[in-house]
């Protein structure tokens, strides 16, 4: 069952106390969308269509399997435009709070943990209501690669107000998706310092030793003129840096250098204040940032086998994700079989120059098998990936391989596939890819090709040399 983030659900107004010195956090509305399944939100939440068609609504069952990461925890709220709203249509989808009592303070803060894949031509936001319209508080229209904690002072709009409302809203046109979870509005403390970003070192940095910078912002109602900054890694205590200044209520500074650190590997970084102003502070819930931390990829890598870099696809993928890369990079996979489904999202240092490449070390790909038969699942899918090269590697499963979701510069060469239903899927506006001297067995469709639009028809396609063989319906597919 999915954790509920603090003293438990809220209807109605929740208080914290901290006993020492009898001041109150004082939560206005705390929700983990618990109760939510499928496509019915929480009591009193609200889906709402503005524009678009009655099944552009939002999920909490994560249909379309994109990978999230924690703090968020299934059910939670998800718009996936690239798997089930990907008809060519724009969307203008939102997602309304209930009604809440705001008039306690005039000092109103927003948290919640969120991921954002912009796709194409997308963009999401949040609005608050103050009892009479709607204003825009934040917008993102840049991608938040990996689950980010924010935290967002709305007392402009909300503060004093009895009657006021969020929604959080999702334009798009057919790609991307916008997740997020653990929603919370609360007025503030007296004193209440917390870490809401790091600022050093930011993906993709190489090996090496780097400054580690954050920055520290004042949630609470007096000014900030002194804290502790801790932190840690890998759960070891690191100096303690003294902070002093003066930041008033919603105030930040950036770029504070807490020390430094030797990176040679993946690590988990964590940065929390205490004693601000030299006071206790009551409100652990918005203190701490905790970052896993890969240097970027850069030359050649195992995977599998003995004494290897990564054991799997799937450890490879997960840093390749998250941490780009800063020069060409060669996985050499040992022979065996690897079960495992694969998601490749859009590297960030991958370019012309900087090429990703998965290939065989033994150079037989029928002794490299990445397999998934899971139901109709996808074995390696590609979403946004770019520079990427697949050589001399197996691929078995009910459909084995997509290039999905505009990626491009894709290159599949002496690869051996065997799937039930398509061997290679391209769609979505991909282009530029290369399939060539492969073995396509036993599909329904050895190559499927598929669009729905001329902005999302792939392009620039070229298939040369490749065998396909013992296929049910057809060997390509073109729509």
């Amino acid at each position: 069952m999915k954790r509920i983030t603090c003293l438990f659900l809220l209807v109605t107004t929740l208080v914290a106390f901290n006993s020492r010195k009898g001041e109150a956090q004082i939560y206005i509305l705390n929700e983990d969308f618990n109760t939510a399944s499928g496509t019915t939100p929480p009591l009193e939440w609200t889906s709402r269509v503005q524009s678009g068609v009655a099944e552009d609504v939002w999920y909490f069952d994560n249909p379309g399997g994109q990978s999230i990461g924690f703090p968020i925890i299934s059910p939670f709220p998800i718009f996936d435009a690239a798997n089930y709203s990907n008809n060519a249509q724009a969307e203008l989808i939102a997602l309304e709070s209930p009604s809440f009592d705001a008039s306690i303070s005039n000092y109103i803060m927003l948290e919640f943990d969120h991921i954002y894949s912009p796709g194409t031509n997308s963009l999401c936001k949040i609005q608050a209501y103050n009892g009479t319209e709607w204003f825009d508080i934040i917008t993102y229209n840049s991608g938040v690669p990996q689950v980010t904690h924010e935290t967002v002072d709305i007392s402009a709009r909300t503060g004093g107000v009895t009657n006021a409302r969020l929604r959080f809203i999702w334009s798009g046109n057919g790609s991307g998706f916008w997740a997020f979870d653990n929603v919370r509005i609360y007025g503030a403390l007296p004193y209440d310092a917390g870490i809401v970003s790091l600022d050093n070192p930011k993906t993709p940095f190489g090996q090496g030793s780097h400054p580690v910078k954050v920055t520290l912002k004042n949630f609470g109602y007096n000014n900030l003129t002194s804290a502790s900054i801790h932190w840690s890694i890998d759960n070891i205590q690191q100096p303690v840096h003294n902070w002093t200044g003066s930041k008033a209520f919603g105030e930040s500074q950036a770029d504070i250098q807490i020390g430094t650190y030797n990176f040679q590997r993946p690590v988990l970084l964590k940065v929390w204040p205490e004693n601000p102003n030299g006071q206790p502070d009551p409100n652990p819930y918005n203190d701490t940032i905790s970052v896993n931390l890969s240097p970027s990829l850069c030359g050649s890598y195992t995977i599998g086998g003995v004494n290897p870099d990564f054991a799997t696809f799937t450890e490879a993928v997960t840093v390749l994700n998250k941490a780009g890369i800063s020069c060409p990079v060669v996985f050499k996979v040992r022979d065996g079989t690897y079960n495992e489904q694969v998601i490749i999202n859009d590297i960030v240092g991958s370019s012309p120059e900087n090429t990703i490449t998965f290939e065989s070390e033994s150079g037989d790909s029928t002794k490299v098998m990445i397999r998934y038969d899971v139901g109709s699942s996808i074995v390696v899918n590609l979403k946004q990936a770019k520079y990427i090269c697949f050589r001399r590697i197996g691929f078995q499963g009910y459909r084995t391989l997509a290039i999905n979701d505009y990626s491009h510069h894709v290159t599949i060469e002496r690869c051996y596939f065997q799937a039930y239903d398509e061997g290679i899927l391209v769609s979505q506006g991909s282009r530029e890819i290369n399939i060539s001297n492969n073995t396509i067995k036993g599909a329904s469709y050895g190559l499927y090709i598929v669009g729905q639009s001329y902005s999302t028809n792939p392009n620039n396609i070229e298939v040369t040399n490749n065998v396909f063989t013992g296929y049910a319906t057809k060997t390509w597919r073109v729509s």
